[in-house]
């Protein structure tokens, strides 16, 4: 009995080494396992992005701007043309208007050489395009009312009000030949008008 007690107690003593040696395997894999995920990286690494150009994106283009109205005005001439263009246009030195009506004034629109500006007779300008004209003698303002905007400014002045906006000129209002002149180019974007000066023929252009 002695003997076989002996040799079960021997079996156990030789398979302990086994189990342990196979353990040792095990954790020396997991801690193997878990390094290498360490240094695998989990995202893309940032000279990834960098290698991927970005989307092209083309600016909107904007449309073309029309225009529905001109005003032409030449200078040191007593009459000046209002051009309708229907639908609109876009190029503002077309001639492909609609209609075309020549009105005729009592004084000549002036260009003053030291200023390079052109003055225009203030009622002609407002009332071709249907604006109301009001002149207060005593404090020698005229006020243009169209709807939207208001214009008023004084004799001598070289201030022009739109809307309560306070707006400085190079040229101040104007009075000769018993007219009231005024900065056609000041007055004009006043209204929303862009204004071109055409050289060759000597004459002042507005588009609206």
């Amino acid at each position: 009995m002695f003997k076989k007690i002996k040799r079960h107690c021997e079996k156990q003593t030789t398979s302990a080494p086994k189990q342990s040696s196979g353990f040792k395997q095990k954790t020396i894999l997991f801690l193997a396992f878990a390094l290498l995920l360490l240094f695998i990286p989990l995202t893309p690494l940032a000279a990834d992005y960098t290698q991927i150009p970005p989307p092209t994106i083309a600016p909107p283009t904007a449309a073309p701007k029309t225009y529905k109205a001109k005003l032409e005005f030449p200078v040191n001439k007593n009459y000046f043309y209002l051009m309708s263009y229907g639908a609109g246009i876009s190029d503002p030195l077309s001639i492909a208007y609609i209609t075309r009506v020549k009105t005729t004034m009592d004084v000549n629109t002036i260009f003053n050489d030291r200023m390079d500006r052109v003055l225009i007779p203030v009622r002609y300008f407002a009332e071709s395009l249907g604006y109301n004209v009001n002149w207060d003698a005593s404090s020698g303002t005229v006020s243009i009312i169209a709807v939207g905007t208001s214009v008023s400014m004084q004799i001598g002045s070289d201030y022009l009000i739109k809307n309560n906006e306070i707006i400085k000129m190079d040229e101040p209002l104007q009075v000769q030949n018993n007219r009231t002149y005024l900065p056609v180019r000041f007055v004009g974007e006043a209204f929303g008008f862009d204004v071109y000066w055409d050289a060759p023929p000597q004459r002042v252009l507005l588009y609206q």
